[in-house]
């Protein structure tokens, strides 16, 4: 069973590289091998997650879901079990992709889907703490994403599984870096649905 997802930002965000570029940025934003803007797929699995979470909040049956469906990590359980979810790569709209890459001025019109904040950390007294002041690169508001999610060898309901996943995705209202500083707000939605996300209906779940 596998669905695209589109994902789209609804301010800056950041999904940092874990590299700087010198004097530009402290924290460079994730590439892919072209040199465009991705999100990775550990980060949208984490995020797919948390919204998850937030579901499992609601009903019992809602939390058996998250474990079938993500796998467990309690760190008392020594049998935490794998979920069966896999979520590619978010790659650039693939209008955009092509645009892009079809132009020779690549690079040029990727920076204008950048820009730049300045970040401090602060101490305990909530004072600026010295020489912490940090440029970091991010991504403007309105960029979208797609990616594959994939449902492997499940025993619930394909109906069920797709409601089950509109509501995740409605529930995820953030992805990426310096979610705290208002960051990474983002709308995520099923390929081809704009009808309103609601609760899939209660089900008796039943591991395999």
């Amino acid at each position: 069973m596998k669905h695209t997802i589109y994902i789209t930002f609804s301010s800056c965000w950041q999904l940092g590289s874990g590299y700087g570029d010198g004097y530009k940025s402290d924290s460079t934003m994730l590439r892919d091998e072209e040199g465009l803007l991705r999100l990775s797929g550990r980060t949208l699995k984490g995020a797919l997650r948390e919204g998850a979470a937030r579901l499992s909040r609601c009903r019992d049956d809602l939390k058996k879901a998250e474990e079938i469906v993500f796998g467990t990590n309690s760190a008392e359980d020594k049998n935490n079990q794998s979920g069966l979810i896999r979520v590619s790569a978010g790659l650039l709209n693939a209008g955009l992709r092509q645009a892009l890459l079809q132009n020779t001025g690549c690079e040029d019109i990727l920076e204008d889907l950048l820009c730049r904040r300045k970040q401090t950390a602060l101490d305990a007294e909530k004072q600026i703490k010295k020489g912490s002041l940090r440029n970091i690169e991010c991504g403007i508001p309105g960029i979208q994403f797609e990616a594959t999610v994939s449902i492997e060898n499940s025993n619930i309901d394909e109906k069920w599984i797709y409601q089950y996943l509109k509501a995740v995705c409605a529930a995820v209202k953030s992805i990426g870096s310096n979610r705290s500083r208002g960051l990474g707000s983002c709308i995520i939605t099923l390929k081809d649905d704009t009808a309103k996300a609601e609760l899939p209906p209660v089900l008796d779940i039943k591991e395999n």
